[in-house]
């Protein structure tokens, strides 16, 4: 609990976090298109349905990936590289290390697309009356940012490369996407466009405990090779 309360703070205070927090508020008020028009002149229009539209839109297939890693997936990788982390293993441990980059990696996404989210739905609240928050949508959004994050940051681990953090998460989101669309066409689950639906959670969250596993080994292994 405490790392969790460590990471929290320091996350808060970064600008990568403020970044992905504010382009998210853009890209989700981009994503309602055609309705902005309506919206600024006036238009009566249902404020669930516009932040429903918002939170499953197709631009939200790269622009998600690549927001959920900004704040916090390539930390570890950059620790590893400019040789912060004897230093860092020397004050808490190896354990406490690795608990904290993953709660570093899944936080950072979490409260980023949680502020940018709730940022969204207040300048919807500026036009419309706010409706009862579809909570489904809300937690579907956050696990997959989890994934993506997750993703990212093995990504970064594995290529020694902290670039791959924000990379590999869009390349993949965009790939599996492709996929489902051209070849596997039954196979909704491969489509992250059918997970932001928040009709299933079940293939993501298994998802999500695979990389959680792969993070910590692959973040283990780099640890062993640098200290």
């Amino acid at each position: 609990m405490l790392a969790c309360l460590t990471e929290m703070r320091r996350i808060l205070r970064t600008r990568a976090f403020w970044a992905a927090a504010l382009l998210t508020v853009f890209v989700l008020w981009a994503e309602l298109g055609s309705e902005i028009y309506w919206l600024l002149h006036g238009a009566t229009l249902s404020y669930g349905t516009l932040l429903q539209k918002a939170l499953t839109g197709e631009g939200n297939l790269l622009a998600l990936p690549l927001l959920a890693a900004l704040p916090a997936a390539a930390a570890a990788r950059r620790e590893l590289s400019g040789g912060a982390v004897p230093a860092i293993l020397f004050r808490c441990g190896r354990k406490k290390y690795l608990v904290s980059r993953f709660f570093s990696v899944v936080l950072g996404a979490l409260l980023s697309q949680t502020a940018g989210i709730l940022l969204f739905a207040g300048v919807l609240a500026v036009f419309l009356s706010p409706e009862p928050f579809p909570a489904a949508l809300l937690f579907a959004r956050l696990l997959i940012a989890a994934v993506f994050a997750l993703t990212g940051s093995i990504a970064a681990l594995l290529t020694r490369d902290a670039v791959c953090a924000c990379v590999v998460p869009s390349a993949l989101c965009f790939s599996l996407s492709m996929l489902r669309e051209r070849f596997f066409t039954e196979a909704a689950y491969l489509d992250p466009l059918c997970w932001l639906d928040g009709g299933s959670f079940l293939f993501p969250a298994a998802l999500l405990f695979f990389l959680s596993v792969l993070f910590f080994v692959s973040l283990s292994r780099e640890v062993r090779r640098y200290v």
